[in-house]
């Protein structure tokens, strides 16, 4: 059986639900969505970014007003010794004893006296300069990771202009590496970045006006509570209820944490929680300030020991991450110089090697944008070209149920879901199962 009659009988065998210029159709509206999609995304996060570098520049100058009058309080004051010496002078004087002969001071020297004890930070000022400064930290690193995250942007957008079968491919390739990639979940980190700084902002000036003033303290720590019960609330309420549109990346991150925690957390009765929590965080507390004071030497001896041991762990590390340096250096680099990738060439050399792979991750990117049943109706003509090679197919239909577990349960489709669903699983399998027949007489006759 030759190659051409055997493709002839696949034809005949298999129905063929459209003609050629249906299939390109179908292709050609899968693309569409992809690039409306890249687009948007891509203007999405670039706008997100340029809201949060501007919010960022500003409160990262309002904190650096504060930590520029919060660090001197870590310093001793240049007042102190000058003091010290004004005393000793006045008291000195007040000692003098006049008699015609001579005047005599009991008062002994400066130089003879004890050295004043080492200056020691209050600790509220240590607090506060901890937090400000780890917030003006955070800030400062969500602006540079939002200008690194809008370079990648730019660099993903260019050289996409034309329609070409080429340009289009090379563009579900660049969406496919965003995937892998985690872009995504970089842009969402950002915003939690700040929400943070700005916490820990807030808790710092509660510290700073408590040591200051007690009535302006109460009088701040009101709208601040509130504030923070309104970031809780809106953090939170998206897990309670499904029907809640308080949809932010820290929601996000509070229901993946919600999603492995549940099965532990639920069979646990509330109030055994409530106190199992507040034994693990207020009983040590109380237990500390119970003990003794030989006790709480001890106990901070054995941290300074563990402080010691972790300062040696880390020289340790520290010698080894040299060592790989000095192996990276004189083993891989120069290979790497060898080798001067050109990023474009290497995109259009993927795409060009194996464009059935990304034909089918564009067709399922498609649906898992729209989750339109009909896109699954649609795709099948497109299927004849895909089903050559079985990897590929298998590619697109594990993507497809990849998006059906993420939106719904494979046991509980929709009707209309599953019907397209298991249809297309059979028509996939038919169509490659015909090729492998095909495919395994030419082998057999290659080895022979």
């Amino acid at each position: 059986m030759n190659q051409k009659k055997a493709y002839q009988m696949l034809q005949e065998q298999i129905d063929l639900v459209s003609t050629e210029d249906t299939r390109i159709q179908a292709w050609r509206d899968a693309a569409n969505v992809v690039k409306v999609y890249n687009d948007e995304l891509v203007d999405q996060w670039n706008k997100e970014i340029d809201g949060l570098l501007t919010f960022a520049g500003l409160f990262s100058a309002v904190l650096t007003a504060f930590n520029v009058l919060a660090y001197p309080l870590l310093l001793p004051l240049p007042t102190d010794q000058t003091t010290a010496i004004l005393l000793q002078i006045s008291a000195q004087l007040s000692s003098f004893s006049v008699n015609p002969s001579f005047v005599n001071s009991t008062r002994p020297a400066f130089d003879s006296l004890p050295p004043p004890p080492p200056f020691q930070a209050p600790r509220y000022a240590v607090w506060l300069n901890s937090l400000w400064f780890i917030s003006i930290v955070l800030s400062l690193a969500s602006a540079t990771i939002g200008i690194i995250v809008k370079q990648w942007l730019k660099e993903h957008g260019s050289g996409l202009y034309a329609i070409a079968e080429e340009i289009i491919r090379r563009r579900q390739d660049r969406l496919n590496n965003l995937n892998l990639w985690h872009v995504s979940a970089i842009v969402a980190v950002l915003p939690v970045l700040l929400l943070a700084a700005l916490i820990l902002f807030l808790v710092g000036m509660v510290v700073f006006l408590y040591n200051t003033n007690i009535t302006v303290a109460t009088v701040v720590v009101v709208p601040t509570a509130a504030l923070f019960a309104f970031l809780a609330g809106t953090t939170l309420l998206p897990i309670l209820f499904s029907s809640c549109c308080y949809h932010s990346p820290q929601a996000r991150a509070a229901s993946y944490v919600w999603k492995w925690t549940r099965p532990i957390v639920l069979p646990i009765p509330l109030w055994s929680l409530v106190i199992s929590l507040g034994l693990v965080f207020v009983g040590p507390i109380f237990a500390y300030m119970t003990l003794s004071p030989q006790r709480k030497a001890a106990i901070k001896a054995c941290f300074r020991a563990l402080r010691d041991r972790y300062a040696s762990f880390r020289s340790a590390l520290t010698q080894m991450a040299e060592r790989l340096a000095q192996w990276w250096s004189r083993w891989m680099a120069p290979t790497m110089s060898l080798r001067k990738w050109e990023w474009r060439g290497e995109e259009s050399v993927r795409t060009t090697e194996n464009p059935a792979t990304f034909d089918g991750d564009m067709l399922s990117e498609a649906y898992t944008i729209t989750l339109n049943s009909w896109d699954l109706e649609r795709t099948k003509p497109f299927m004849y070209d895909l089903t050559r090679a079985p990897e590929v197919a298998a590619r697109y239909m594990l993507k497809i149920e990849k998006t059906l577990k993420e939106r719904w349960d494979l046991t509980s489709l929709p009707d209309d879901i599953r019907h397209r669903y298991t249809d297309l699983v059979a028509y996939i399998a038919k169509r490659s199962a015909w090729f492998v027949r095909l495919a395994t007489p030419e082998r057999g006759a290659d080895t022979t």
